[in-house]
């Protein structure tokens, strides 16, 4: 049973946004402390290579996530936008914790949709081919490739796509070898941008057979992150004839410029590093105040990469694609469809990306919490 008190205990250990914050909160005392100072970070045992299908299964380090995003076309010419993402977090007692969100994006129709769910124990899937998750009435299924998302709306719609990957494109390893260390630990990171998606959607009781394509994510780690004004801007955009680059632009406790790093590659799987040596310039061209938190966003940018002659202009296609429904409110985050309209390497682009936003919303800074007794 789903009781307020059993939701608020797991808002309390749930790592609750795209790269969120993480809070503790349980039954017994509690003291604030400062931002923990780690060690210089280092994996146990030392980085390894990533290996697919394996890694794509959960791991038992602090935190973890599978992230989908995607664009969408009907037969009937309507175009979607969707994120999906599963977060988990270990409770107290290194018990997993669950929290999901689907954004779906109507760009006609200029509206943005969020649903939920939280999950507590263990929701891994025994029928799943490489793995699976099940939250209750949501499920993720991952095969040896093809990913598969299914859930309901809360306007008793639902969703079911299947995203198709070549195997024979390596994954994305991030990084250069799928692992980097950050100020507050270290973490595991690939990426499948390009992947084939197909399925239905039903929104208010009309179903839309769609196509498209889908954007994969896998992070996990021991590490964390503090929350407003520190955060990201991430971008995962698609430049056309198979190229996708995926840029990420970070922010300190001071809400000061942090690092930028990110990758760009092509139809064959084929990845270029990049880092803050290839000349990358984010400028911000506008903002957007959410009248649900307060918070001002960036919602247009000139993202410039003078290694790779990049210039575009990265605006979103519906100011309010902020994501505040099951997740506390210091992990509010910002998960939208964008346009991409620029150069590169002297040819036009038209085309779309994502882009999220984290530690743009109050409370500054987050409470840091240790538990202290039951």
């Amino acid at each position: 049973m789903w009781t307020d008190a059993r939701r608020r205990a797991m808002l309390g250990v749930l790592l609750a946004s795209g790269f969120s914050v993480l809070l503790t909160a349980c039954t017994g005392a509690t003291a604030l402390r400062p931002i923990p100072s780690p060690p210089a970070p280092e994996p146990t045992p030392a980085p390894r290579p990533v290996s697919i299908p394996a890694d794509e299964a959960r791991h038992s380090d602090r935190l973890e996530w599978w992230y989908y995003n995607g664009h969408l076309n009907a037969a009937t010419g309507e175009e979607f936008g969707f994120n999906f993402v599963i977060f988990q977090s270990l409770d107290p007692d290194g018990n997993p914790v669950y929290s999901s969100q689907f954004g779906l994006t109507d760009v006609a129709g200029q509206k943005h949709v969020v649903a939920s769910r939280l999950f507590a124990g263990d929701a891994s899937k025994s029928d799943a081919e490489v793995f699976g998750l099940q939250l209750r009435d949501w499920s993720l299924d991952i095969g040896p490739d093809s990913h598969s998302i299914q859930g309901s709306l809360g306007d008793g719609g639902g969703f079911d796509l299947l995203l198709k990957r070549d195997p024979a494109v390596p994954p994305v390893l991030q990084a250069g070898i799928g692992w980097f260390p950050t100020p507050t630990g270290w973490s595991y990171y690939y990426s499948f941008p390009d992947m084939a998606a197909s399925g239905q959607l039903s929104i208010n009781g009309t179903v839309y057979d769609v196509t498209g394509t889908g954007w994969f994510d896998h992070q996990w780690g021991d590490f964390f992150a503090i929350g407003a004004p520190a955060g990201w801007q991430w971008f995962a955009l698609h430049l056309g004839d198979g190229k996708t680059l995926m840029v990420t632009e970070t922010r300190d406790a001071e809400g000061n410029r942090q690092a930028v790093f990110g990758s760009l590659s092509n139809s064959v799987g084929d990845t270029r590093v990049i880092t803050g040596a290839d000349g990358v310039h984010i400028s911000v061209l506008d903002t957007w105040d959410s009248p649900n938190t307060g918070a001002k966003y960036p919602s247009r940018w000139r993202v410039v990469i003078d290694s790779i002659g990049l210039d575009v202009e990265v605006v979103p296609v519906l100011a309010d694609q902020e994501v505040a429904t099951g997740v506390p409110r210091a992990a509010i985050y910002w998960e939208g469809k964008v346009s991409v309209d620029g150069v590169l390497g002297g040819s036009e682009i038209h085309q779309p990306g994502y882009v999220e936003l984290t530690g743009y919303v109050s409370p500054e800074p987050v409470p840091w919490r240790v538990i202290i007794g039951k």
